[in-house]
């Protein structure tokens, strides 16, 4: 079993995923940022660039996508300080959370980010 593990961990571990993975998230983010483009769309736009590359880089490319364009898809809301879900239930949050800075909006996405 840890044959296994230390195997799957050499696949990920290379340069060429590494650097998919980041560029994917920074890709992601940017789509993800702007105004009707969510993170499913992006990684759709994102989708003919992995053909030619091995299985493991192209799927850690599209991981990235996704989950970058998730984080950035909250920017917007940050920048205007809508958060998800005020239009919904806006009226049951406390004061305080509805008139939050930009700053704490932002690191809130960002925690939130890393535990999806």
């Amino acid at each position: 079993m840890f044959d296994n593990l230390m195997a799957g961990l050499a696949l990920v571990a290379n340069i060429d995923s590494v650097l998919a993975l980041a560029g994917g998230v920074f890709v992601g983010v940017i789509a993800g940022a702007i105004p009707g483009l969510s993170a499913t769309m992006a990684v759709a736009l994102t989708l003919p660039f992995t053909f030619s590359m091995t299985p493991i880089t192209g799927i850690l490319l599209l991981l990235g996508v996704y989950k970058g364009g998730i984080f950035g898809g909250s920017i917007p809301a940050i920048l205007i300080t809508r958060h998800a879900g005020v239009q919904r239930d806006g009226a049951r949050w406390p004061p305080d959370a509805r008139e939050r800075s930009g700053g704490q909006g932002a690191g809130n996405g960002i925690v939130g980010f890393l535990y999806r």
